[in-house]
């Protein structure tokens, strides 16, 4: 074929290739996306839901990557993951699994990998009181009680999502009871005498926890309540109620025992308050001594309700009525705080009547239980003898005699120190005078009204008489 008639052939052919390819193309259909979900995929009530499906395949994140990308931003599909898993990490954040999907803050259980949020599932329990809620300690971390099971190579979500139930790397965890044992923020703790700088606080040659083993889907609080984890005080403790804690630990609890301080509770250490105890040695510390009022006993309290503090003001501050009265009278005061007697294993203050001067306290008693004082001198337990004294005309029986009140300790008022109550008026056994006559015989003492006018010379185991 020659170039003129190949000049007119070709153009011919070409069209007619057009057209038979634009005839073609017009019995194409359109394939649209590749679809392999299923209705619902997006529909939370759906159980075709993607999360669902999540869960069948052991939460294999990873092969959504294969068409979304391995950032969830589209791929393929041009389907973006992270318009609903807006959270720091899309898809791969904590929360998109356990935890509140709308709190990233929340990455623990509620909600469980089931969509449980009641604490009597095993998913749920006491995560929230662990991690979130906790005020009497330092929040948890999710590795103090499961295992970081970061793989090299891997993201932690895909080395970490391996099925039910959850890895406790606690030993003491029981999975099948939801029971643990043997933890220290639960009372497994024991701290030796033989290596304390406290040897004082001691009543053995340990303090001890408790030791409980609380069930882990049981959050009522009862098992977190003070007194569960140890003692009040702990096993090996010298007694102490609980306001006294504040006195040694006062950087962790107050007066009424609060924990003030979570950071410094269930810490694995003893917190003594700037070692108080060590670096102060003076009285009133603790407690008030003769010099410092209003009294408080241990804990700051001054509440004068409390048979700590009872009539210590009276007697120690405010006694106008007689010789002074000091701690030594109804305590043995040590000469340091770490005296033999001073901390003990007995509750409260043991007191131990002395003798004063020229009064004498050995019948004197004191009945604990009931705050209740006994055959005190100064209440009038006392007896002259007529054979005795100088001035027998004064005598209208063979003794003049107090009348030995009893009194209690938590009494208030002036009903128990009346002129009158520890003594007749006149005393018994005394030849018979007006209150406003006792100036006669005792001007040193009363006024003509029967006024003390000296208190070092009433209730001093002395009669004073004719100016002495």
């Amino acid at each position: 074929m020659n170039y003129k008639i190949m000049k007119y052939v070709f153009p011919i052919l070409f069209v007619a290739f057009v057209i038979g390819c634009s005839d073609l193309n017009d019995d194409l259909t359109d394939p649209g996306h590749l679809n392999i979900h299923k209705d619902g995929i997006a529909s939370t009530d759906s159980p075709n839901f993607h999360a669902a499906k999540l869960a069948e395949s052991n939460w294999d994140i990873e092969s959504c990557q294969q068409c979304h990308a391995s950032d969830y931003s589209g791929g393929t599909v041009e389907v973006s993951c992270n318009g609903c898993h807006s959270n720091p990490g899309g898809p791969e954040s904590c929360n998109t699994c356990h935890g509140s999907f709308g709190d990233v803050t929340r990455i623990a259980p509620p909600t469980d990998l089931h969509n449980n949020v009641a604490t009597t599932y095993k998913g749920v329990g006491a995560h929230s009181s662990h991690i979130y809620d906790i005020d009497i300690a330092a929040p948890l971390s999710c590795y103090q009680c499961h295992p970081n099971q970061t793989v090299p190579g891997q993201s932690y979500i895909s080395s970490h999502a391996d099925g039910l139930p959850a890895e406790v790397s606690i030993p003491g965890y029981n999975s099948a009871a939801a029971t643990c044992s043997n933890t220290a923020c639960h009372g497994n703790f024991t701290y030796a005498k033989s290596g304390s700088a406290n040897p004082w606080g001691f009543t053995t040659e340990s303090i001890a926890g408790n030791n409980a083993t609380p069930l882990w889907t049981k959050v009522d609080g009862t098992q977190a309540a003070c007194g569960t984890c140890h003692g009040l005080p702990p096993t090996g403790h010298i007694a102490a109620d609980l306001n006294l804690c504040v006195d040694c630990h006062g950087d962790v609890v107050d007066e009424s025992g609060n924990i003030i301080a979570p950071l410094l509770h269930a810490d694995g250490n003893i917190q003594l308050t700037s070692e108080n105890v060590l670096s102060n040695t003076a009285c009133n510390h603790c407690h008030s001594n003769a010099t410092t009022q209003p009294f408080e006993a241990l804990g700051g309290v001054t509440d004068r309700n409390s048979s700590r503090v009872g009539l210590h003001n009276e007697h120690l501050f405010e006694n106008s009525k007689g010789s002074e009265i000091n701690c030594e009278s109804c305590h043995i005061v040590p000469a340091t705080y770490k005296d033999a007697g001073h901390f003990d294993s007995t509750y409260g203050s043991e007191v131990v009547f002395t003798d004063q001067q020229n009064i004498s306290l050995a019948a004197s008693s004191y009945e604990t239980e009931i705050y209740k004082c006994n055959n005190t001198y100064c209440h009038g337990n006392f007896e002259y003898s007529k054979a005795d004294s100088q001035y027998p005309w004064a005598y209208s029986g063979s003794t003049i005699t107090g009348n030995s009140v009893d009194l209690t300790w938590l009494q208030a008022g002036d009903e128990q120190v009346a002129c009158g109550t520890c003594h007749g008026l006149a005393p018994i056994g005394h030849i018979e005078a007006d209150i406003t006559e006792c100036k006669d015989c005792h001007d040193t003492v009363v006024n003509e009204i029967g006024e003390i006018i000296n208190a070092e010379k009433h209730i001093n185991g002395m009669i004073n008489v004719f100016g002495n």
